[in-house]
């Protein structure tokens, strides 16, 4: 049935309240990002630029929810305190008639929602993260001309004595892989940006090296170029495939390898310890491949856990769009305040106690492999049925 003209000026007036809201929040939200990476890395304009479009995206997944809850709280608080529910109502218009617009609308953007969390979280934050490292010559002479070195969490250190235009003069780098510390001392160094290969490349001048044992003089005054891949040189190391950051068109090829690559080790596990049982070495149980392998196997079930909450995560923040909406209504009117803030600190006040905390507990569960892959949605069924029962109670008086 088409909406009346009340639930029409209803929808409107959610419409209209929302939209404002949204810019103002989004860019809030979006500025408040790419600032706090700006301040972070120590990059220019040309970043800032870079990353808005991916802030955006990030910022939209949650500025929606807020934004949709603050327009309806608003909008019927101000028309429960203007006697206008009690209006319609006296003129025999169940008051659903008025509240099932707004609830379908809510149910309309929950799944775009949904689309737009799989965007922020496969596009948005891997992009934010891609301008980053794109930006690391910038950040590394920013760091070196402030601070006089520069370190990453993956054990690449640069110290330098001073920075004269693009030249780093009597700079040590040391890098760490494994046990193994390699200690190089220059004359003077470059550094520049390969983004085809994504190396940041060291050109180093009258340089010597060390490798922990006995120091070395290579090559005089001739030069060396030290290729270092981006992620070994940023200052915060990431992981090679974030699960969080997988789409949810490739979700089933992550799948797929994650199953293969069990299968792997699982054959090799079995095939030490058939060779441990026929051949009397049971030490190869216990040895440090074997245990390699097995640290192996756990790690590839965590990712599967993960793996297989995350489009529940996904689903659930979407749709918490509707939960807060179903709830959000009856309070506003139970509340009867034409003061917008009074209105969406009652409402916003389970959400933050109830649904956020359930949320949080559910995903933990479900990442471990403790609970079921659905368990975000803990949080979206409390509230709903929160809503339910305060929109009865609502309708009936």
């Amino acid at each position: 049935m088409w909406p009346s003209l009340f639930s029409r000026y209803v929808l409107r007036e959610v419409l209209v309240l929302s939209a404002i809201c949204l810019f103002v929040s989004t860019t809030c939200i979006m500025l408040g990002v790419v600032l706090h990476q700006l301040v972070a890395a120590g990059l220019g304009l040309r970043a800032f630029l870079e990353m808005l479009p991916y802030a955006m995206l990030v910022s939209l997944q949650f500025a929606v929810p807020s934004t949709l809850l603050f327009a309806v709280c608003s909008v019927f608080g101000r028309m429960a305190a203007d006697n206008e529910i009690v209006a319609v109502t006296g003129a025999g218009v169940h008051p659903m008639r008025v509240i099932t617009p707004v609830l379908l609308l809510s149910l309309v953007i929950s799944p775009i929602l949904v689309w737009i969390n799989d965007l922020a979280m496969s596009q948005g934050q891997p992009g934010l993260n891609r301008v980053v490292m794109h930006s690391l010559e910038d950040i590394v002479y920013g760091f070196l001309r402030s601070n006089g070195s520069y370190a990453s969490q993956s054990g690449f250190l640069i110290h330098v004595e001073d920075v004269q235009d693009r030249w780093l003069i009597h700079p040590t780098i040391m890098i760490t892989g494994g046990t193994d510390t390699t200690t190089i001392v220059a004359e003077k160094a470059s550094i520049s940006l390969n983004a085809e290969n994504e190396t940041l490349v060291i050109n180093l001048v009258n340089w010597q090296s060390d490798n922990g044992t006995a120091w070395s003089l290579d090559g005089g005054k001739d030069s060396m170029v030290l290729e270092m891949p981006l992620e070994k040189a940023a200052r915060k190391s990431r992981e090679s495939v974030r699960i969080s950051e997988v789409a949810f068109s490739e979700m089933a090829v992550v799948g797929g390898d994650l199953m293969r690559e069990k299968q792997t080790y699982e054959q090799a596990l079995l095939s030490r310890c058939s060779t441990a049982m026929v051949s009397g070495r049971y030490g190869l149980f216990s040895d440090s491949l074997s245990l390699n392998q097995l640290a192996a196997l756990k790690d590839i079930d965590r990712r599967k856990f993960r793996l297989a909450c995350e489009p529940w995560r996904r689903w659930a923040l979407g749709f918490c769009c509707f939960s807060f909406t179903i709830l959000g209504v009856p309070m506003a009117i139970w509340k009867r305040s034409a003061d917008y803030w009074s209105s969406f600190g009652v409402c916003f006040l389970p959400i933050l106690v109830i649904y956020y905390p359930l949320f949080a507990l559910g995903v933990d569960r479900a990442k471990n492999g403790q609970w079921p892959p659905f368990s975000p949605f803990l949080g979206n069924i409390c509230i709903t049925l929160m809503g339910l029962v305060l929109l009865r109670k609502v309708c009936r008086s």
